[in-house]
This record gives C-alpha cells, structure tokens and sequence, in this order.
C-alpha cells in the first residue's frame, strides 16, 4: 500500500465534516445478530455453494461426450464402417480426438456425483469454520449507494460507503459527511475520478475509511458493491507479505431473510 495522498484531498474532506454532525446518519437500522449459529446460517448465504464444481462437472462432461460422438460419426476412415473389430481399431488409430473427447466426458460425468457427495459432507465443517472466523475477525458493516463506480473485470461496477455497526451515531455521521464530500470533489472532476479507479483498481474488494481520511476515521470503509442485502461482513486476513487482504460475506435482511 502506498503513502501517498489519494486524490480529492480526501484529508480536507474529513476536516470539513466536524464531530459534531447529526446524531443520526441515514437509514441506520439495527444489525442482524450473528452470534447464534442457526441464525448465522439462515442469513449468510452459503448453503449450496457445494453445487458449482457438480454443475460444472456434469455440463462440461455432457459437452464432451457431445463433441466425440459428433467426431465420431463425421471424422472416421474413408473405408465403408462395418462396426467389427479392425474398423473400430482403424478408428481409433486414425481419429484419436474422438476417443479423447468421449473419455473425458465419461471421467466428469463419473466425478459429477462424486464432487456433489463429497461438497454435501464437507459444507457443514466449512460453513462451520466459516461462522467461527466471523465471531472471531469478522466486521459486521450496513452499505449505503454512493455515485462512484469502480473499475472491475468487464467494465465497472459500483461502490458503496460501509458502516461498521459497532460505530457510534456521531462517528458514522462524520464518515457520512467525508464520505459524501469527498465522493462530491471527484465526481466532479474527470481526471480525479479516473485517478481514485486506477488507484482503487480492478481487484481490490475494500478500501478502509482510515486510508483515506486518516487514523481518525475507524469504522468506515468504501467498497465493491453487489446486489441483495445492504448487509455485509467484511473478513480481513494478513498475506505472508504482511498486506491485508479482503473478502466480503453477504448477509441476508433478517426482515425479509
């Protein structure tokens, strides 16, 4: 992570949004409560996350066995096929692709079911560790839209200003106040929009309030928005080159979960 000043003058910002901002930011709502393991599992989303490598496995081995016998029939000797055994060997020997392409999808339809029972055993341990890691690292933060959109694989994708739920009143209406000031300077400005993207990049998931604004500004950060819930739970891991690393859990609104 660099030193150096993000554009806008984020710093400013922060001076200008005085500890003394309203009492009460906008639609703050209570936090779900994640401490009990049921609850946990009813809101964070994580129950059939074992299906993808069994879907995947099943699409692709039907694709191959699709491709062989499409290879099979078209791409074989120009002698008359009697279906004995030397014309099933010169087919072979000639059109090898075929053979490959059936092989292949036979082994991933074969490991489908496999992936799936294995998936299914194991996601209860997982979604275990999962839950633990969260009562012991996790930042539990409300999102709210801001007008920024980031830089992401194809195209961009918006931001969101989040909240820690453990913030007072007075703290996350000052990183209301900063955030929306600053977020005002750059989107008004072409060359600092582009600047706070290319910094940003295309990859990062969060970026903390406290790099922006300052030590002071704990408890709020800006990142990578996603549909659903405006609950998150931001997990922060330290890399062996002592860089700390994201990921964001999504939680469901125990209103409607």
């Amino acid at each position: 992570m660099t030193d150096l000043p993000w554009p806008g003058d984020p710093a400013a910002a922060w001076r200008r949004a005085v500890a003394d901002a309203p009492a009460e930011p906008p639609a703050r709502r209570r936090p779900p409560d994640l401490s009990d393991f049921a609850t946990f599992t009813r809101l964070v989303p994580q129950r059939g996350e074992y299906l993808a490598m069994p879907v995947l496995y099943g699409v692709g081995g039907v694709f191959c066995v699709a491709v062989g016998l499409h290879l099979m029939r078209y791409q074989r000797p120009l002698d008359p096929f009697d279906g004995t055994v030397p014309a099933w060997l010169g087919l072979l020997a000639y059109w090898p692709p075929w053979f490959l392409m059936l092989a292949l999808g036979a082994a991933a339809l074969c490991w489908a079911p496999v992936s799936y029972v294995r998936g299914k055993r194991d996601h209860p341990r997982h979604l275990r560790e999962l839950y633990e890691r969260v009562r012991r690292d996790g930042i539990l933060v409300q999102t709210f839209p801001c007008r920024l959109r980031l830089e992401a694989t194809e195209g961009t994708e918006q931001a969101k200003i989040a909240v820690d739920a453990r913030a007072t009143d007075a703290q996350a209406a000052r990183l209301h106040a900063a955030f929306g000031d600053w977020l005002d300077g750059v989107s008004g400005d072409p060359a600092a929009t582009k600047a706070v993207r290319d910094r940003y990049g295309s990859s990062r998931r969060v970026l903390p309030a406290t790099e922006l604004f300052g030590p002071d500004a704990g408890g709020g950060y800006l990142v990578r928005g996603t549909v659903g819930s405006s609950w998150r739970v931001l997990l922060p891991s330290t890399a062996d080159d002592g860089a700390v690393r994201w990921s964001i859990e999504g939680v469901r609104d125990p209103e409607h979960g």
